[in-house]
């Protein structure tokens, strides 16, 4: 198969590429030719005139990049009407890009919006079988906390023409599944979950036992942050953002401190929670980080709480390692991979059930999944994970386990799976097209109306015969 890689940003310079650059490595290795198409703002102007920008990874994935900018009045249109500056400069990046690569058989597009939608609009009859992969910003709709396209009315509407045309839809989780489904009327069938992969840098160094890996963490930390000797730490890993709900757990690390029932079971030790990640700002809340520093005055912990700041990819495995908990403290998320992460390193974690990931850590004995926007909630479920009710030494070895699952190369084959799938499907509903005499369809895995009813009901192999000249593709009879 030809693939091509559809992202709003690749290369070594991103920390997240990583997870992607493995999923693209591994369906080489398989046999599949596999490109990566992204943006990038640092072309010049003769540069962005000619739409495209060309290199490779370090590993040699071929990177084809859009340049963006350009008119500012078009940017703003856009940012006006469909909340993505950028979006009519992708759009003919989009197809510069077709037209010089050719014919892709898969586009792989992560995000269904702003992306999904761009890939829908660009790719003429015929192209490739488009598959959008779930994000959660995408799709959702909380303005309660600024959060997700589905907030607007244009977006949701291409969100649903999206869901239409597109061959398949890879689901980060059943929450976002069951959401495009009731909201968006995409067809069940369509919507396969293939959870997300983690990088390999997450999961423990094999040279030395867990426990001891994980000692050696927190004394590293604790070198950084000296105030953390002989305390709790939760930590809260997240960019900072409404969404993310950690004022309920500033709420639940108030209700665990002094004078507390856990204070008095846990011996008086002092709970302290970590909160690691880049700020944001939002319209109702303006700067989060500052909102949630007042928040913690207000609480009375502010000397229980460490702002540390972005962390570096490559630091996040210590710092999970180094806690005693992982809190998820999110009004809504779609999977939430800080969840497996923290599996991987058998640290236990809390997290709301309005986070994808919850059923799974719970399943497992990961951790425990508690009520969403509720401080008590929260500290009910850290009260429990930090006791010695936990089984926290069993977690050395049933948290990695677990967290086995999504590493890149099973993943990798299972989106290699969805594919195959996607191109089958397409050529079926090819050859029931042409039995009922109907002219080709602007994407032929969209299932959206004509011989999808025929092809569904499997009443293919029974009219072949009276098919004429129509051939079956391989595997139809």
């Amino acid at each position: 198969m030809k693939i091509v890689y559809f992202i709003i940003a690749y290369g070594p310079e991103f920390i997240s590429n990583e997870v992607h650059e493995e999923l693209g490595l591994r369906m080489r290795e398989r046999g599949h030719e596999f490109v990566a198409l992204t943006l990038t703002g640092r072309g010049s102007d003769q540069q962005r005139r000619a739409g495209l920008l060309r290199s490779e990874s370090q590993n040699g994935v071929p990177i084809y990049k859009i340049v963006i900018g350009g008119d500012p009045r078009r940017a703003k249109l856009a940012d006006a009407i469909l909340h993505y500056n950028n979006f009519f400069t992708v759009l003919a990046g989009y197809k510069q890009f077709l037209h010089e690569y050719g014919r892709p058989d898969i586009m792989h597009v992560e995000a269904a919006y702003p992306l999904g939608a761009i890939a829908v609009l660009g790719t003429p009859t015929g192209g490739p079988a488009i598959i959008p992969n779930l994000q959660g910003a995408d799709v959702l709709n909380y303005p309660q906390v600024d959060y997700g396209y589905g907030r607007w009315r244009l977006p949701r509407m291409l969100l649903r023409r999206t869901f239409a045309r597109a061959a398949l839809v890879r689901c980060n989780s059943a929450l976002t599944r069951d959401l495009i489904v009731q909201e968006y009327g995409c067809a069940p069938a369509k919507a396969a979950v293939v959870l997300r992969n983690i990088g390999a840098w997450s999961y423990p160094p094999t040279d030395q036992p867990l426990a001891d890996y994980k000692l050696a963490a927190r004394a590293r930390l604790e070198q950084q942050f000296p105030q953390l000797v002989g305390k709790r730490l939760i930590l809260s890993i997240s960019r900072l953002h409404p969404f993310k709900g950690i004022e309920y757990l500033l709420d639940a690390i108030a209700r665990l401190s002094p004078g507390s029932s856990f204070s008095a079971e846990a011996g008086g030790v002092l709970p302290m929670l970590m909160i690691a990640g880049p700020g944001r700002s939002t319209a109702h809340f303006g700067d989060y980080g500052a909102y949630l520093r007042a928040y913690a005055e207000r609480c009375g912990i502010a000397e229980q709480v460490i702002f540390s700041g972005e962390i570096q990819y490559t630091q996040s495995r210590d710092y999970l390692a180094a806690a005693d908990a992982v809190a998820i403290s999110s009004v809504v998320d779609a999977l939430n991979k800080v969840a497996l992460e923290a599996a991987a390193v058998a640290t236990p974690v809390v997290l709301t059930t309005t986070t994808g990931a919850a059923e799974l850590i719970a399943e497992h004995g990961c951790g425990l999944a508690v009520a969403p926007e509720s401080g008590a909630a929260l500290a009910a479920g850290l009260r429990e994970v930090l006791s010695d009710r936990f089984d926290r030494l069993g977690l050395l070895t049933r948290g990695p386990a677990f967290a086995e699952q999504f590493r890149s190369v099973p993943i990798a084959d299972q989106l290699l799976e969805l594919y195959a799938r996607a191109l089958r499907e397409r050529e079926l509903r090819a050859y029931a097209d042409r039995l009922c005499g109907l002219p080709a369809r602007p994407e032929l895995a969209g299932g959206e109306q004509r011989a999808d009813l025929l092809y569904q009901q499997g009443t293919t192999a029974d009219r072949a015969p009276n098919a004429g000249a129509a051939a079956a593709p391989a595997g139809a009879e």
